[in-house]
């Protein structure tokens, strides 16, 4: 009895070593990753840019025009698409990540064709072999994971008075039973659906425009708390019944496109358009603030007490800069990267200029910027921030997706 006791211990163990090895903790099942943080858990990947650029795996055309990023799950990549005809359609495509081929689109949803600053920037959520994302238009939808057959679809722009400063962008977030967006109307800064049935949990964050700004679901000072970054303020609310706990305000009213960062504790807000960024504590009060690092279009990424994120838009020739996150004093700041997204990965950033579409490797390192390589993936405008999944990072600019061996 006591060896087949043995035995199952040691099946359960290899079980689920084996699950561990597919790649589940290696998966980015949504917008900034696994843990939402923009960190990607491998680790053993070729840090010699200079001497071996990442190989190209394979490439797919991109119909949208846009920045919408890929969520991962397995040997599976979904991402938004749009079609032009009929008055414009988005749905999602399902890519084989092992050879770049399609696998299936999804059922389609009505969207305008919009002509600048591309269609369906949202990136899919993965959730329970479901898949949740938004139309420019504001089309909430939940498609099946395995064939993209529609579940249920909500129109929160339609059924909440729904503003958006340049359409519904932000990514849905998951939380337990509930699926949260933001639809910007009356009383809805926020609201929570029932992830199965689409159906209404509740509405919150009081009146405001949503922004582009994906929130970010927490853990501080020993309470849950969605952050919530809108056109007027930074906002703290609860994720179980959409109550505000505080408002930090901005000093601008403007267009928030990055997400609140967790930093020690703490919580890190940024925009670009001239807006300082600033720290903010977890009972909603402001620490600092500062214009040194002002992200147009990407989230920076936190890690060791440092925030590391590009700074810039427009005619500026943009900079990456680490700042101490205790202080908000800059630690340094490197020329020539504007608007482009960064991910961190067993000790490295790597980085996209967003303007040039070129890419490099730096060391998470506060002393120094210390570049370890650099390839130009696709080129052109990459505003989509990179994204790591399985030993393989995967890059896109307005026309095509890409997908490179970092190993």
């Amino acid at each position: 009895m006591t060896s087949r006791i043995t035995m199952r211990i040691v099946m359960f163990a290899l079980l689920a070593w084996a699950l561990q090895d597919r790649g589940l903790g290696a998966d980015w099942p949504h917008f900034r990753g696994l843990s939402s943080d923009n960190h990607a858990p491998d680790t053993g990947i070729n840090k010699d840019w200079k001497a071996k650029p990442p190989k190209e795996l394979w490439r797919v055309p991109m119909a949208d025009n846009g920045f919408a990023g890929p969520c991962i799950v397995g040997d599976r990549l979904f991402i938004n698409e749009h079609d032009g005809n009929a008055g414009g359609r988005d749905f999602i495509r399902a890519i084989d990540v092992k050879t770049g081929k399609g696998l299936w689109q999804s059922d389609m949803f009505p969207s305008s064709n919009y002509h600048s600053s591309g269609h369906s920037n949202c990136t899919p959520t993965f959730d329970s072999n479901r898949l949740y994302a938004t139309t420019r238009d504001g089309q909430l939808f939940c498609v099946d994971a395995e064939k993209g057959a529609k579940i249920w679809v909500r129109d929160i722009k339609t059924d909440f008075k729904g503003q958006a400063t340049w359409g519904y962008n932000a990514s849905p977030v998951i939380d337990g039973k509930s699926v949260i967006v933001c639809p910007g109307g009356p009383d809805a800064a926020v609201a929570a659906f029932n992830k199965e049935t689409g159906a209404d949990v509740w509405k919150g964050g009081g009146s405001d425009i949503t922004d582009c700004s994906t929130p970010t679901l927490a853990v501080l000072g020993g309470r849950k708390l969605l952050l919530v970054f809108a056109s007027k303020a930074l906002m703290g609310v609860n994720p179980d019944d959409g109550k505000t706990q505080w408002e930090a305000a901005s000093k601008v009213v403007t267009t928030h496109i990055p997400s609140p960062v967790i930093a020690g504790g703490n919580i890190f807000a940024s925009a670009g358009y001239g807006t300082p960024c600033v720290m903010v504590a977890a009972d909603g009060k402001v620490l600092w603030e500062n214009k040194d690092m002002m992200p147009h279009m990407n989230t920076p990424v936190y890690h060791d007490g440092y925030l590391y994120g590009t700074s810039g838009q427009g005619d500026s020739p943009g900079e990456l800069v680490c700042m101490d996150a205790k202080t908000g004093a800059v630690a340094w700041k490197q020329t020539g990267f504007e608007a482009g997204g960064v991910a961190a990965v067993d000790g490295v950033l790597i980085v996209i200029d967003g303007k040039t579409g070129v890419a490099a490797m730096v060391k998470l390192n506060p002393k120094a910027c210390e570049e370890l390589g650099r390839f130009t993936p696709l080129g052109g405008r990459s505003w989509t921030p990179p994204v790591i999944a399985d030993g393989k990072l995967f890059v896109r600019n307005e026309k095509e997706l890409a997908c490179f061996d970092l190993k």
